[in-house]
């Protein structure tokens, strides 16, 4: 377990956790999104990232809708969490943070979709967060409370599925948050790795070091969908995404 429970900007974070860990929740939490990579890059690593939300993005394994609906609903109960708004997923914590909280598991689809219940509206794409828990890293916080932190190689998977699916909506947002994860992954600690996995691209005469650790965080991803059932289909998937 990596200890960070001496991280006094994790507070908050641990503080979040702790409220939801006295709802006494059957399922399997993930820290997502930005406050994730900031605990990767900045917190273990000392890279300071422009972050432009103080924002918790969680995802949660679950059995059925029935189970993240009463956890929901246990949340609300608590006096620490508010509907933030109409959708079943944002609540704000009693300390101002706001919570977005996505199921997965055996809410899952077949296309690895889920629809929101009651009338199945809207659907949101989610396919490859059982193998971003599947190779998640379990962290101590502030406060004594544990939560499991998705791997740089998850989270660039998440980003890139996240472009593909809302590329129309939301237009280059998610590929700005990708930028960085690749920019700096040679940074946080698998340099070395490169001058045995990648020695063919040093001979390169183009040969650019930042290119070189998106390569090998490509490899690396690539090693995190072996964790699913079809990761050949996934695989195709990102493809589409970085070569429409």
């Amino acid at each position: 377990m990596l200890d960070l429970s001496d991280r006094l900007e994790l507070v908050p974070l641990g503080r979040v956790v702790g409220s939801m860990a006295r709802v006494q929740a059957q399922g399997r939490l993930l820290l997502v999104g930005a406050a994730a990579r900031d605990i990767h890059f900045t917190v273990l690593n000392g890279i300071p990232l422009e972050r432009a939300t103080r924002d918790v993005d969680l995802a949660m394994g679950v059995p059925d809708w029935a189970s993240f609906l009463e956890f929901r609903e246990g949340l609300l109960g608590s006096g620490d969490f508010f509907p933030e708004s109409k959708v079943l997923h944002a609540f704000r914590h009693r300390d101002g943070t706001l919570v977005d909280l996505i199921p997965f598991g055996g809410v899952l689809r077949p296309d690895r979709t889920i629809a929101w219940p009651p009338d199945g509206n809207p659907v949101m794409t989610l396919p490859c967060y059982e193998e971003a828990w599947a190779t998640s890293i379990q962290v101590l916080l502030p406060g004594s409370q544990t939560i499991h932190l998705v791997s740089i190689p998850a989270q660039a998977l998440l980003k890139l599925f996240a472009w593909k699916d809302r590329r129309n909506i939301s237009r280059g947002k998610d590929g700005q948050d990708l930028w960085p994860i690749m920019r700096y992954y040679l940074d946080t600690g698998p340099m070395d790795r490169l001058y045995e996995e990648g020695a063919h691209l040093f001979g390169s005469p183009d040969f650019d070091l930042d290119s070189a650790g998106a390569w090998l965080l490509g490899r690396d991803s690539r090693k995190v969908l072996e964790h699913g059932e079809s990761p050949d289909d996934l695989v195709v998937e990102a493809k589409q995404v970085v070569h429409p």
